[in-house]
């Protein structure tokens, strides 16, 4: 008998709204899921992932560097501060916490910042 990723098919969990592919990092083994429009679309992931990003390149950490620490792929790492990937809570704190970034400092600075892209967005619709 053959599956039904064999013949095609496709679940309803499958094509329900939100549902992207999930796949496994290389190296860890931790299960990430991508948005199906390839840009998960949240201002506070965007934030969190620009501030992980900003804080790396500040404190002259290379992207691999970081990865290894935190024991994730440098592809992981990319995805995570482009806010391409669905990431978990513990995956941004693990990545922190290998630059010696505190979580919740991090976690403040990208809702201050996800403030600011909501009040723009208000102020681009208005106009």
């Amino acid at each position: 008998m053959k599956t039904k990723k064999q013949t095609g098919e496709h679940d309803a969990d499958a094509l329900r709204v939100g549902a992207g592919r999930s796949f496994r990092d290389a190296r860890t083994g931790l299960r990430l899921r991508e948005s199906p429009r390839r840009d998960f679309d949240h201002p506070l992931a965007k934030a969190l992932g620009m501030v992980i990003r900003e804080w790396r390149e500040r404190h002259g950490f290379s992207a691999y560097e970081v990865a290894q620490r935190a024991r994730i792929s440098r592809q992981t790492l990319a995805d995570t501060e482009r806010a391409q990937v669905w990431f978990s809570v513990c995956l941004a704190a693990r990545i922190c916490d290998a630059m010696g970034l505190r979580f919740d400092d991090a976690c403040a600075a990208a809702a201050r910042l996800a403030c600011r892209f909501s009040e723009k967005k208000r102020l681009l619709q208005r106009q």
